[in-house]
């Protein structure tokens, strides 16, 4: 288990959600981000579709400035990669 999984991040995100969001708005389809993941598609579609809840948007254009803040934000940054395991402690 992700000893980051409970952190908190920005708009009450999980970090499945903020992960999921991350791939589809570089372009992903939702079929991509399940096989990088390796989860089922329907999933991805819940993960997603909470997350666009949370981040107040409907369209993924909407969500990608929100989604890069959240990743170029000196704050949360060390926080997101250590979250998604992109990051040594």
């Amino acid at each position: 288990m992700n000893q980051y999984a409970n952190i908190n991040l920005p708009y009450e995100l999980t970090t499945g959600e903020l992960d999921v969001m991350r791939l589809v708005c570089k372009g992903h389809t939702p079929e991509e981000v399940a096989k990088i993941r390796g989860v089922n598609k329907g999933t991805i579609a819940s993960q997603k579709t909470r997350a666009m809840r949370k981040l107040g948007v409907t369209t993924i254009t909407d969500a990608i400035p929100l989604i890069d803040g959240i990743e170029e934000n000196p704050r949360y940054c060390a926080i997101c990669l250590m979250a998604l395991g992109k990051m040594d402690d």
